[in-house]
């Protein structure tokens, strides 16, 4: 039950950044750095380093895609409130 609620929370924060899903194209060339090293984290299943890079290339600007990896991995560790929080700022 608790899980159930859990995967419907984290559809719900996922679904209200529907737009982000995009590359980081913009911004500056650290930031494009850190977004491609948080996103081959991500993919090695390392969660807390890929959720460290995307925070570091958000505090030089944040962007949508950044924001959406930012809320990812809050889900993915666990973290349901500043999940839904960082995907409730990626709409605006």
């Amino acid at each position: 039950m608790a899980g159930q609620r859990f995967l419907a929370l984290g559809a719900a924060a996922f679904s209200l950044c529907a737009s982000a899903w995009a590359q980081v194209t913009t911004g500056t060339p650290e930031q494009r750095r850190l977004y491609r090293a948080a996103q081959a984290a991500q993919g090695r299943g390392d969660h807390v380093g890929a959720l460290g890079l995307a925070t570091r290339a958000g505090e030089m600007g944040m962007l949508p895609p950044i924001r959406m990896m930012i809320a990812e991995e809050h889900f993915f560790l666990g973290h349901v409130l500043e999940a839904l929080e960082a995907a409730e700022r990626c709409r605006t």
